[in-house]
C-alpha cells in the first residue's frame, strides 16, 4: 500500500515513481533503488534511477510529470487512513490492526487468539536460544565472539635430537 507520509519531503514523488515503474513491470527494481538512494532523492535522481533499471524513460517521465499514479496513491492513502494505519510500522494479524513497533509477545497473543478461533492449538513460544559454547582454550572477544583457538605448538626435538 502506498501512503506517503507528509514528514518525508520526497515520499510523494517516490510513491509515484514506484507505481510508474510498476506500470512497466519494474516495481521491485525501482523500490530497491529508491530505498538505496532515499537520502538523495529528487526528480532528476529518480529519472536517473529509471534509466538505470531499464524503464522507458520517456513514458516514465510523462507518467511522473503528469501525476498519472496520483489517483491510485490517494485511493490507497484513504484506505490506509480509514483503518487507522497513519504511520509505520503498521501490521495486521488476520485483519486485526497492530499500530507501531510491538514486541513479539503482542503478535504471538493475537496469532494464538486467531488460531484458537479456528480450533487450532497454538504452538508454544520458542525457547530462547542458548549462547554458543566457547571452545576450550579460546579467548572471548566481543559480544558472543570467540577468538580462534591457537594451533598446538610444533613438536620440539628432545635432548637426543629426536622429535617427540
Amino acid at each position: 500500500m502506498m501512503h506517503p507520509l507528509p514528514m518525508h519531503a520526497q515520499a510523494g514523488i517516490a510513491a509515484e515513481a514506484a507505481l510508474s515503474a510498476h506500470a512497466q513491470g519494474k516495481f521491485m527494481e525501482m523500490h530497491k533503488k529508491l530505498e538505496e538512494n532515499s537520502r538523495v532523492l529528487s526528480r532528476d535522481k529518480i529519472l536517473e534511477l529509471a534509466k538505470e533499471i531499464g524503464l522507458d524513460v520517456d513514458k516514465f517521465t510523462k507518467d511522473l510529470d503528469g501525476h498519472t499514479q496520483k489517483p491510485e496513491i490517494d485511493r490507497q492513502t484513504a484506505e490506509v487512513m480509514k483503518i487507522g494505519a497513519s504511520g509505520t510500522p503498521a501490521s495486521f494479524v488476520n485483519g486485526r490492526f497492530i499500530s507501531g513497533a510491538q514486541p513479539y509477545e503482542n503478535f504471538k497473543k493475537l496469532v494464538d487468539e486467531e488460531l484458537t478461533k479456528l480450533g487450532i492449538t497454538p504452538p508454544a513460544a520458542p525457547a530462547a536460544a542458548a549462547p554458543a559454547a566457547t571452545p576450550p582454550g579460546a579467548a572471548v572477544e566481543g559480544p558472543g565472539k570467540a577468538a580462534p583457538t591457537p594451533a598446538p605448538a610444533p613438536p620440539q626435538p628432545s635432548a637426543g635430537g629426536e622429535k617427540k
